[in-house]
Order: C-alpha cells, then sequence, then structure tokens
C-alpha cells in the first residue's frame, strides 16, 4: 500500500494535469482574441475564457494546497527550493493575471461587457467602443509573450521540485 506522503503526491501531480486540461480553452481565446475584432465573437470568447479560468482556480487552489502539505510531510520547509518554488509559484499567477486576464477584461470593458475596475466587477455600459478601441485592446493581448512566460517559469518549478538544488 502506498504511503500517505505519495497519495498526496499523486493528487498535487494529477491536479497539475487537471489545470492544464483545464486553462487549455483559456489560452486559446488568448490567440484567437488577436485575429477577431467583431463585438460579438469577441464577447464569446471573453465569456469562453472567463469559464474555464474560473474552472481552472480549482485544481490550481490544490496544487497550492498539496504542495504546502507535501512541503510539511517531507521536512521540505527547512531548504530554500520550497520557497523558491512557492514564489515562482506566486510569479506565475501574477504574470498571468496582470498580462492575460486583465488584458481580457480590457476587451470585455471595450464591448460593453462586465469588466474589473482595480479588483472589483464593474457593470458594463453595452455600448461598443469603435475599431480603433476594439483593435488596441486586442493587439494588447500578447499570447506568444505568456506562454513563454508560463513554459519558462513551470520549467524552474520542475528543476526546484525534482533536483532540490538547495
Amino acid at each position: 500500500m502506498a504511503s500517505p506522503y505519495a497519495w498526496i503526491l499523486y493528487l498535487h501531480i494529477g491536479s497539475v494535469f487537471v489545470f492544464f486540461l483545464l486553462h487549455g480553452p483559456s489560452v486559446a481565446v488568448s490567440f484567437a482574441v488577436r485575429r477577431t475584432r467583431d463585438p460579438t465573437q469577441l464577447g464569446f470568447l471573453v465569456d469562453l475564457s472567463k469559464v474555464w479560468t474560473r474552472l481552472s482556480s480549482i485544481p490550481l487552489v490544490l496544487i497550492l494546497i498539496t504542495g504546502i502539505i507535501l512541503g510539511f510531510m517531507g521536512n521540505w520547509w527547512r531548504q530554500g527550493w520550497i520557497w523558491a518554488a512557492l514564489i515562482v509559484f506566486l510569479a506565475i499567477w501574477i504574470v498571468m493575471n496582470l498580462r492575460g486576464t486583465r488584458k481580457l477584461y480590457g476587451i470585455r470593458w471595450a464591448i460593453g461587457q462586465e469588466y474589473l475596475r482595480g479588483i472589483r466587477p464593474t457593470q458594463g455600459t453595452g455600448i461598443v467602443a469603435g475599431p480603433v478601441e476594439l483593435d488596441a485592446r486586442a493587439r494588447a493581448i500578447r499570447p506568444w509573450e505568456l506562454t513563454t512566460y508560463a513554459a519558462l517559469l513551470v520549467a524552474i518549478l520542475l528543476v526546484l521540485m525534482v533536483f532540490k538544488p538547495f
């Protein structure tokens, strides 16, 4: 029979896979938004992203919780790699929020839908911005930049967790 540590580790790794699967549609939206300027299509895309981003937050929280539990079960908190991994994990969340989610809310604003002002949801006006504004908001999303940041930071996380260098 597997140890409790092995089961938590299994749940931790499984949560990573589920997160990537559930977050995939949001990634696809960031690429699709750059190619369309139709307000109806943009509305569909940002709504799709919002739903899948919310769903993917469940395994994301599980990744964090199981990682913390594993840190205690393995007595890893006295080593630097786990603190570095936690900082990288938070950096991924911050970068994706600022460079991804916030930019999609800019499109929501431009098509008159609910958007974020600071951290508070704000009711949209229902008025669609002009084509120049829509184009500027869509061009502000840089999917390859986000993908590159995510890939590099996830690679750093893997090195920290597999090799435990310090």
